[in-house]
């Protein structure tokens, strides 16, 4: 995506931008008030934007995700892989796509339809163009957290690839 950043995804993916920054800066940010910033997230990406955290998310989940993300160190490793994403990720893909490295298992794609940087994909079309095995998958109707927003659909899905 960092190739491809236009304002369309600066504007919708303020995390892209923010968490790469050198440390401590987005870690302190997000320190400040941690909660506030996973439900912040939570709700941003999930496909109904209006609704209570707490009616997407089970509430032993979104417990869960609190408890863990307002550990400074899982806020610190959030950060640094958004940084290694902004780094050295884009080196690697680079040299596997100079060198003609490609994906050799079979692959399961499943991408969300509330997504607006993903409508601009052809998401088959581009992990075919980096695997050397099948590519099956679909869209589902949901937001960045398929377990949590559509967990039957991902299950028969698993189960479909995999069985």
């Amino acid at each position: 995506m960092y190739e491809r950043t236009d304002m369309h995804f600066a504007m919708g993916y303020c995390e892209w931008f923010l968490l790469p920054q050198p440390e401590p800066f987005p870690e302190k940010l997000i320190g400040a008030d941690p909660k506030f910033y996973l439900e912040y997230e939570l709700l941003g990406w999930s496909q109904n934007k209006e609704a209570q955290i707490d009616s997407i998310f089970d509430p032993d989940c979104l417990a869960e995700y609190e408890r863990c993300f307002c550990n400074p160190l899982t806020i610190h490793a959030t950060c640094e892989d958004y940084r290694a994403a902004a780094s050295i990720d884009l080196a690697h893909d680079r040299d596997d796509r100079e060198a003609g490295r490609k994906i050799k298992c079979p692959l399961l794609v499943l991408w969300v339809n509330a997504n607006r940087v993903l409508q601009t994909y052809d998401m088959l079309n581009a992990w075919r163009q980096l695997s050397d095995n099948t590519v099956e998958g679909r869209e589902l109707p949901c937001g960045h957290y398929l377990s949590e927003e559509v967990p039957h659909e991902v299950t028969r899905a698993l189960r479909s690839f995999f069985l």
